[in-house]
C-alpha cells in the first residue's frame, strides 16, 4: 500500500493522476525531486547550496587595537563594536567604559 501524502497548502490526502491536489479545491502540484519519503516525499525542494565556510567566517588581517585602561593602567583596553563600549581584557579589572570616559 503506498504512502498517503499531505498537501502542505490545504492538508488534504487527495491527488489526481498529474500530482495536483484535489483537496478543499486547493490545485497544488507537487514537484517531483526523487528525494527520499523521509525528507518529504514528492514535496522536498533542497535548499541552494551554502558558501563555503571560508565565505561566511570574517578573517582578522590585524590584531585588535589596544589601548591603556584607566582603571588598571594596563595595555589591555579594546573596543567592542557590537557593544559600543571599551573592554578591558585584564581579568583582574574587567571595567567596562564609554567612549567619551577615554576621550576617543
Amino acid at each position: 500500500m503506498p504512502e498517503a501524502r499531505r498537501c502542505p497548502r490545504c492538508g488534504g490526502y487527495e491527488w489526481d493522476s498529474q500530482d495536483r491536489c484535489l483537496g478543499k479545491g486547493c490545485g497544488y502540484e507537487a514537484k517531483p525531486s526523487g528525494s527520499p519519503g523521509w525528507w518529504g516525499g514528492k514535496d522536498w525542494q533542497p535548499h541552494e547550496a551554502r558558501p563555503p565556510r571560508e565565505a561566511q567566517t570574517p578573517h582578522l588581517t590585524d590584531p585588535p587595537e589596544l589601548h591603556t585602561c584607566p582603571a588598571c593602567v594596563q595595555v589591555a583596553l579594546y573596543w567592542d563594536g557590537a557593544m559600543k563600549l571599551y573592554k578591558c581584557l585584564n581579568n583582574r579589572c574587567g571595567h567596562w567604559f564609554a567612549r567619551e570616559e577615554i576621550g576617543g
